[in-house]
């Protein structure tokens, strides 16, 4: 169950969806999680997602988190945690990691935490069920670190990740390989 509170005018990710009708945080979950999943153009900018009707695990889940801060709720978490996308977690993908002679590769996923429970919003097809047994890396993040924190955490880990598979690849192949796949199942 999505836990909830009643959201109070306390700044501007309040303001923005107290001024949509939105009154709870249950209610804002899922109207961002309705949203299409899809990069917004300014994702320093977490109510870009409001005013874009959009947005990515990354930025819808910065921008509840942050609405959960402004409430006083710090028990509601923004989280990211690294699991390996191949072919079980996403079919439609298998013919890129078969054009790249890999079986998958390391995915940074943003999602919020309550207590022991895992949340995701990033899109109303899909829920955290179908991979959180996959999680190896999970920290906490500032909603406001982001932007910034996430591609580097997620390239540290890539690093190791090649070292310990022994795939002759660099970082920056793997990245790339990996855009290819957000591009594709964004679109799915």
């Amino acid at each position: 169950m999505i836990p909830t509170f009643n959201i109070i005018d306390f700044g501007p990710v309040s303001k923005a969806f107290l001024a949509r009708g939105i009154n709870d945080f249950s209610n804002a979950c899922l109207h961002v999680q309705s949203l299409p999943f899809a990069r917004i153009d300014n994702p320093i900018d977490f109510l870009s997602v409001l005013s874009e009707g959009k947005g990515t695990c990354s930025t819808k889940h910065a921008l509840l988190a942050t609405l959960a801060l402004e409430n006083g709720r710090e028990d509601i978490e923004l989280m990211v945690g690294i699991y390996l996308i191949d072919e079980v977690t996403h079919p439609q993908l298998k013919t890129v990691f078969i054009e790249h002679g890999i079986i998958g590769v390391p995915e940074n996923h943003a999602f919020l935490r309550c207590g022991q429970q895992r949340y995701d919003f990033s899109r109303s097809d899909w829920s955290i069920v179908d991979f959180e047994h996959r999680i190896v890396r999970e920290q906490r993040c500032d909603p406001n670190q982001m932007h910034d924190w996430k591609p580097m955490i997620h390239k540290h880990y890539i690093g190791g990740w090649l070292k310990r598979q022994q795939i002759d690849l660099t970082i920056d192949q793997i990245w790339a390989i990996r855009e290819k796949c957000v591009l594709q199942w964004m679109d799915f």
